[in-house]
């Protein structure tokens, strides 16, 4: 069997294999994953309906306390006219509300919107056992004896100006407007608007279903065992049969605590993973096609590289028989003619390379005194490229505005440094924050030092005018920013950077941090905090489903800050430097020990110190990596 049969049935054999291993695992995983994805994407639905919930009864209570304060309610001397017109002027702003009532500390009705039951003494239902035990504010869905229907009730405890009980404002709002004021549930493009869905209090009685309204406030939910189920997952979903359940747990919403209510969805499976089985259909339909093409390509490919190599193959069996007159021919263009070429030359061409060896020298001494004038001149080019770079770091009077004590300690391997710290102040929504990022960019000198200018425009633009105040959001844009800057999908540019980004919300001692492959260190008295952040690099190639995992770790680490904090952000510089008698890494665990033992010293002084270790530890080797440290106290 010679090569071309051999190259035919390889190319064949690879283009088969090679096809239908990447369908079955294609098909495999793409099945799990899309599967996985679809339920946790219903689940954070589920969660943000139940938060749209909590935020719109937050919401309800605001108003109702509102209304609770005006001078009007806290008017003891107010007559039942002006009460009413009051209400009326509520109603009028807020057309969530079928009626608003005023009645005073005895239930007796004041007043109302709908001029019903005036002067009648209210019955003493859930909202009022619960203002008679106390509460000042009340959430609650019951019969209402004005609209003879079930409604949601808003209820508040009016006062004087001496702080007495003098009675109690209500608003009323239909229960089945409940779906009107959920997006994810009127809007028919997304999968909750298909789906059952049942509210229920902590004891299981529904308060909403939208398929089922005859049992409300009726009717407790009858699948308990289902229930259970979804309270002890850890996943927010079950699936029982050809039906997947989901679960979403009433949290509260800022001052508003909830009310341990749980809102649940149920939709059978082929509904929900719908779009699983149409992938699968696509991949097998578009990998026939292309299954049918690359073997036409293995054919041609076979052909293409085989005939030549044969036909070269028998002209050096004659030559290896004596006959040098054999002609080689080739009709190729690649590697195989070059080949036959320079099998022929190489004898001609040996004589003349003693004589050229002697003018190849003179030239190279040429060229060496070339090469080192434009060393020299690149050199100049380089150092003039360092201080364009310090030019755009930021402006240290901005941190000292902030920061009386702190410290950034610089030390780029070459002239220009991948490394780069920014920091700025943003204004927004009435209050200050200011940010600080440190980067290590791929590389060093001058790659480095471009991928540093990028990266700190970029963050200006993206936090300093963009107001992107979530430093999770702030990198994965920034990801997005680097990959469309230097067009890395379309020429395989691999260099991105690590990087750790802190917003400091000064005034309400708040800390937001989200890390590339870059922690932060805090420390506090005695105590270590370490906020590590995702193992994801900004920027760089790499496969969709890879990436798109990665950037789904990046999430915001909050931590409450406390005066005298002292905060460190760092480049993996200094940790990496080779040194002492061993010539080994100075270590990370030697690093944050170094940072520990100097903690009460003033941020200068940790910064000559941190100098002195470094040079100690180096020696007299090359610096390893560009270095970067930064630290602050609040």
């Amino acid at each position: 069997m010679n090569i071309y049969v051999k190259l035919t049935l390889l190319c064949l054999g690879l283009v088969l294999f090679t096809g239908a291993s990447l369908y079955f695992v294609a098909n495999e995983e793409s099945q799990q994953k899309l599967k996985e994805e679809i339920s946790a994407h219903i689940v954070a639905q589920c969660d943000y309906t139940m938060n749209s919930i909590d935020r719109f009864l937050y919401e309800r209570l605001q108003d109702i306390n509102l209304i609770a304060s005006d001078p009007i309610f806290r008017d003891t001397s107010a007559t039942p006219t002006q009460i009413t017109q009051r209400l009326l002027e509520y109603k009028r702003i807020s057309t969530l509300y079928n009626s608003i009532s005023y009645f005073d500390i005895r239930r007796i009705r004041i007043a109302d919107t709908e001029g019903k039951n005036i002067g009648k003494q209210h019955t003493l239902i859930n909202y009022w056992k619960r203002i008679n035990q106390g509460e000042e504010e009340v959430i609650d869905i019951s019969f209402s004896e004005s609209l003879s229907t079930n409604v949601f009730h808003f209820a508040s405890v009016v006062k004087d100006d001496r702080g007495e009980k003098i009675g109690v404002v209500v608003t009323r709002m239909l229960v089945n407007r409940f779906y009107e004021i959920l997006p994810t549930l009127s809007e028919k493009e997304n999968i909750l608007s298909k789906m059952q869905v049942d509210l229920l209090d902590a004891e299981g009685v529904l308060l909403y279903s939208n398929y089922n309204p005859n049992g409300i406030l009726r009717e407790k939910y009858n699948k308990s065992l289902i229930l259970n189920y979804l309270k002890n997952s850890s996943k927010g979903y079950h699936e029982d049969g050809d039906i997947l359940y989901f679960l979403a747990l009433d949290k509260g919403y800022l001052t508003y605590k909830g009310q341990k209510w749980l809102l649940i969805f149920e939709a059978p499976v082929d509904i929900v993973y719908a779009p699983s089985k149409s992938l699968r259909n696509r991949l097998l339909n578009n990998a026939i096609p292309i299954l049918i093409v690359a073997m036409l390509i293995g054919l041609f490919i076979a052909h293409r590289f085989a005939r030549p190599i044969s036909s070269l193959a028998d002209s050096i069996r004659s030559l290896a028989k004596g006959d040098l007159d054999t002609e080689i021919t080739v009709n190729s263009t690649n590697e195989v003619g070059f080949l036959q070429k320079e099998f022929k030359r190489m004898a001609e061409s040996l004589s003349q390379k003693i004589q050229e060896q002697a003018q190849l020298n003179m030239r190279l001494d040429t060229a060496l005194h070339k090469l080192e004038q434009q060393n020299k001149d690149i050199t100049s080019s380089i150092s003039y490229a360092e201080k364009i770079q310090r030019a755009m770091l930021p402006d240290e009077q901005v941190l000292k505005y902030y920061f009386t004590d702190y410290n950034i300690l610089y030390l780029p391997r070459d002239i220009v440094s991948g490394d780069f710290y920014w920091f700025d102040q943003v204004h927004y929504a009435g209050k200050d924050y200011f940010a600080i990022a440190v980067a290590d960019c791929t590389g060093h000198g001058v790659p480095g030092g471009f991928m540093s200018m990028l990266g700190s425009n970029l963050l200006t633009s993206l936090i300093t005018f963009g107001k992107n105040l979530s430093p999770s959001i702030v990198l994965a844009k920034l990801n997005k920013a680097i990959k469309h800057e230097l067009h890395q999908e379309k020429n395989n540019i691999q260099d991105g950077m690590e990087i750790a980004l802190i917003i400091l919300d000064l005034e309400a001692k708040k800390l937001y941090f989200a890390g590339g492959n870059r922690p932060i260190f805090i420390f506090r008295d005695r105590e270590f905090i370490m906020l590590e952040g995702a193992k994801v690099s900004i920027g760089g190639v790499s496969k969709f489903e890879i990436e798109r995992k990665r950037m789904a770790e990046l999430e915001d680490k909050v931590i409450d800050i406390q005066e005298n904090d002292l905060i460190y952000l760092f480049s993996d510089g200094y940790k990496d430097q080779l040194g002492g008698e061993q010539l080994q890494k100075f270590s990370g665990k030697a690093f944050r020990k170094l940072l520990y033992d100097i903690r009460n010293l003033p941020l200068i002084e940790q910064k000559q110190i941190l100098l002195r270790t470094f040079a100690e530890w180096k020696g007299e080797h090359r610096q390893t990596d560009d270095v970067l440290v930064m630290g602050i106290r609040i």
